[in-house]
């Protein structure tokens, strides 16, 4: 899956193998139980309870949530 998402719920809930998620709730949780691989998030809530990390970059109010 390759993914951008720019917006309010971003990622919601997403179980990604790359990223980029530009916005409000940012990657949104972005794996339930696989790996979350290769994020990057800039926004209000970032990496907001990203599960299982990998190669994250996160840049911005709450960059790495949780």
């Amino acid at each position: 899956m390759n993914n951008i998402a720019i917006g309010r719920e971003a990622f919601y809930f997403n179980n990604s193998q790359q990223g980029v998620a530009i916005g409000n709730y940012a990657l949104y949780t972005n794996s339930s139980g696989g790996t979350a691989q290769e994020n990057v998030a800039i926004g209000v809530n970032a990496l907001r309870l990203n599960t299982l990390g990998d190669y994250n970059t996160a840049i911005g109010f709450q960059a790495l949530y949780n």
